[in-house]
């Protein structure tokens, strides 16, 4: 450096590494080190330093993490020197495998003053940066911050005797793979690689290719203590058993299937907890777990919270959650149960429906159907009766007018579908069993004075209703659902076997043990649950009620269309100035311009109409006539 150095190369380790760095930080020189693999060297802190090597500390550590993970290994044994090398490999293995849920288990004297800042330093720098050439070992690029080679890639090999042979590759992209990487292979799809990660075989130690099964229990081959309750009650989860385990039920055949699934052997001995009179404690079963009394739990244990502190918990295996039980009485058909199959709402709006379609239908036919005529007591019934005998379509009168016709059917329509739907309603009202119960839900529980009980039904207890946990309420229902089993912390049999359950899950295994303990299948379902009818509402009918109205609405927009057109023509001529005949009285231009002479104008038959307007046509023409010929006359006398 005292002879005007510009680069540096090397050194050989990390920690001779840190203290160059510090010394071109302030010469602004290069170092390009071949061999420094320390993370830390690639911070802003030394801006100058170059990993020229095949990744740090951290890439290959990650490849030793993977294939540890690639074989299932939870525990691994490093060895290492124990220098700083060998120190900052082993930590960064420790963080790697930690992310994989495994474990590690177990200088010269420079004179400052004769050196000088390299001014061209930086430039060199930026160079180096942008070097892009393949070398003995690959392709030689630097990644984009600068600080490391992009891309890093390193062989897995297989060490046997005094030979090696190769039996894969690992790079941050692909992973673990059989292929060389390459930039072509690098730019591709880095999750669909990883989901094809494969080595060839890999000989192992006693000239075998099968994999060492990895995880085994440093006990010295003595069984795991597994703490089963000595439940009373509800047997069919757990119960003594004088077979060789000791106990049996629903939970200790999941655990001996997710068990059987362990690529390792896991010795085990059933020790019963509790006296036998009465169900045990499952929170002390679950502190003599935490207290390494027993290594594991298996039963019904709720996963709650002060538990969770204390112990870790497998995949549950049934679902869980507080539920009410409450008996069910047979309510008993009555004389209003024909009113059941539509709400309020929908009786007040069918009934409306039938008597506007009544009006409608008889204010298109009241100027054409002598049936819909007469005094207005007669036309009133007549609404009624048409309106409601749609009903059961016994209406005696007949529609002659087409838009009267064309509301009729579609009304008729509507009715068919209400009439269909009621019947099938109330059919199912008065033959299906009808169950009822005074408990709606845990608030009106809470608000009434009735006894609540905890696993004992009303036989035991005389109880209004039982609050227990789903599981056992289901096995309740069956003969008259999240249970686990808690783990001491950090134990690695914890995650495996939360594995091993969600395969017994996918194969059908668990159901069938499901099946086997708890069928539901031994009660009656037709006799314990409310299937009681829902009524009918409006919502479901609105639809058809809409095309009714619209119908009924477009029918009347013609009528009244064609009245007003037939009005103005028997109304036309009177704005002329003419002066009507004293004997007839309905053309009186005040009694014509009045409301009450278009409602008798509307009350007239259509034969009427037509008649009328007809005459007052030929008595406009005489009367235009007359004038022209009186003002002929007069005009001639003038002339004279």
């Amino acid at each position: 450096m005292e002879k005007k150095v510009v680069a540096v190369v090397g050194p050989q380790s990390s920690g001779i590494a840190h203290v160059v760095s510090h010394v071109v930080n302030e010469l602004h020189v290069p170092l390009l080190s071949f061999a420094a693999t320390d993370p830390a060297l690639a911070s802003a802190q030394y801006p100058y330093f170059v990993r020229a090597a095949r990744g740090d500390d951290s890439s290959q550590m990650a490849a030793v993490a993977d294939i540890v993970t690639y074989y299932g290994w939870r525990e691994v044994t490093v060895i290492y020197v124990d220098n700083d090398y060998g120190r900052g490999g082993v930590d960064a293995l420790g963080d790697a495998l930690e992310a994989q849920r495994a474990k590690v288990n177990g200088s010269s004297t420079l004179r400052l003053d004769t050196l000088r800042v390299f001014d061209q330093g930086e430039q060199l720098l930026q160079k180096v940066m942008l070097a892009n050439f393949t070398g003995v070992t690959g392709g030689v690029r630097f990644s984009a911050d600068g600080r490391s080679l992009a891309d890093p890639a390193y062989e897995v090999l297989n060490v046997g005797g005094t030979g090696v042979r190769r039996v894969g590759y690992w790079s941050n992209h692909s992973h673990l793979s059989v292929a060389a990487p390459t930039p072509l292979r690098i730019k591709t799809n880095s999750s669909q690689q990883q989901q094809e990660q494969r080595l060839y075989s890999v000989i192992w130690p006693g000239e075998t290719t099968s994999p060492p099964r990895g995880w085994v229990f440093p006990n010295n081959g003595r069984p795991l203590r597994i703490g089963v309750p000595y439940r009373t009650t509800q047997k069919q989860f757990v119960s003594k058993d004088s077979g060789p385990d000791g106990a049996s039920g629903y939970c200790i055949d999941v655990f001996k299937a997710a068990v059987a699934l362990l690529p390792y052997p896991v010795p085990v001995s059933f020790i019963l907890f509790g006296d036998g009179v009465k169900n045990p404690s499952y929170s002390d079963l679950v502190n003599k777990v935490a207290n390494n009394v027993f290594d594991a739990a298996v039963g019904d244990v709720s996963i709650v919270t002060n538990r969770t502190r204390v112990v870790d918990f497998t995949q549950p295996y049934v679902e869980s959650g507080l539920v009410i039980v409450s008996p069910v009485k047979e309510k008993s058909s009555n004389a209003w149960a024909f009113l059941k199959p539509f709400t309020l709402g929908m009786w007040a709006v069918t009934g409306a429906f039938f008597l506007f379609v009544g009006a409608v239908v008889w204010i298109l036919e009241h100027r054409f159907n002598p049936e819909f005529r007469g005094s207005p007591r007669e036309q009133l019934v007549t609404i009624f009766w048409f309106s409601f005998s749609t009903m059961f379509f016994a209406h005696r009168e007949n529609t002659v007018s087409s838009l009267g016709r064309f509301v009729l059917i579609i009304w008729l329509f509507v009715v068919l579908i209400i009439n269909s739907s009621y019947t099938a309603s109330l059919t199912s009202i008065l033959t299906v069993q009808q169950l009822s119960t005074g408990i709606q839900g845990l608030d009106g529980l809470l608000a009434s004075a009735d006894p609540i009980g905890y696993q004992l039904g009303p036989r035991n207890g005389g109880v209004a209703a039982i609050v227990d946990e789903l599981p056992y309420v289901d096995l309740f229902l069956s003969t008259n659902c999240q249970f686990k089993t808690a783990f001491q912390r950090d134990s690695p049999l914890a995650v495996d076997l939360s594995t091993a359950i969600l395969t017994l899950s996918e194969n059908g295994d668990l159901q069938r043990i499901h099946d086997k303990w708890l069928n539901p299948g031994q009660c009656d379902s037709s006799q314990g649950g409310d299937v009681a009818a829902d009524r009918l509402n409006l919502s479901s009918f609105w639809g058809l009620f809409l095309i009714s109205g619209v119908a009924c609405f477009i029918a009347l927009v013609i009528f009244f269309t064609r009245i007003l057109c037939q009005y103005g023509k028997y109304n036309q001529g009177d704005d002329e100035g003419g002066t009507p005949p004293e004997d007839c009285p309905v053309r009186r231009p005040e009694r014509l311009r009045s409301i009450r002479d278009l409602i008798t104008f509307v009350d007239m038959k259509e034969e009427e109409a037509k008649r009328a307007i007809k005459r007052k046509s030929s008595d406009d023409r005489r009367d235009r006539s007359i004038a022209s010929s009186a003002g002929a006359s007069s005009f001639s006398a003038s002339t004279v």
